[in-house]
């Protein structure tokens, strides 16, 4: 039987490809009929969550974003029945809620929540340069079992930055990723400030 060989992408290659995902179908305002749009059409202009990012899984990508990608279609949620339907994986997508879930036998969990509006590549070498040295400490106590996940994905819109802080202060009180939650987090303070009130 011959072998499936993955295609292989070039960084270009999966930022076109995650672009066209990003476009949504709607009904235009314009014509009336449904057909893809870039983002949410006039004149709503919300951010919606996006089922699906732009690259599927028969692609290889060598950089280390997408070396440490979760290998599973889903995650197991605290306190829910059903696990969470993950909407993908590329590092080149944008406007997104991450977690980093370690795989080492004491842990199995997630252990941070973040958002971002960059690409995951961008926002993963500012967590390198500028660091959080709780990650890195547990990264060095557990080395290559910390990989990358993809919660939620949204298009652009004007209410973007809002629900990016909403949907991060989800995840962070879902999976308990604050130290003063007591579960072994390691977020050492609210990501929105000390005032904030949803996580």
């Amino acid at each position: 039987m011959p072998r499936i060989r993955k295609k292989r992408r070039s960084g270009s290659q999966l930022a076109i490809e995650e672009e066209r995902a990003s476009r949504v179908i709607q009904r235009c305002v314009q014509c009336g009929h449904e057909h893809l749009c870039s983002g949410v059409p006039a004149p709503s202009n919300k951010p919606i969550p996006r089922l699906r990012i732009g690259v599927s899984d028969d692609y290889v990508c060598t950089c280390k974003v997408c070396k440490r990608k979760y290998q599973h279609p889903t995650i197991a949620v605290p306190g829910e029945s059903e696990p969470l339907v993950l909407p993908g994986f590329s590092c080149e997508s944008s406007n997104l809620i991450y977690a980093f879930f370690c795989t080492h036998p004491e842990c199995k969990k997630v252990k941070y929540v973040g958002s971002t509006s960059q690409t995951f590549a961008a926002r993963m070498r500012t967590h390198t340069s500028a660091g959080n040295a709780l990650v890195r400490a547990h990264e060095l106590s557990h080395p290559e079992s910390t990989q990358l996940v993809i919660l939620e994905a949204w298009t652009n819109g004007a209410d973007l930055p809002s629900v990016l802080k909403e949907r991060e202060c989800h995840w962070t009180n879902k999976f308990s990723t604050l130290q003063n939650h007591g579960n072994g987090g390691l977020q050492k303070s609210k990501p929105h400030g000390a005032s904030c009130t949803s996580c």
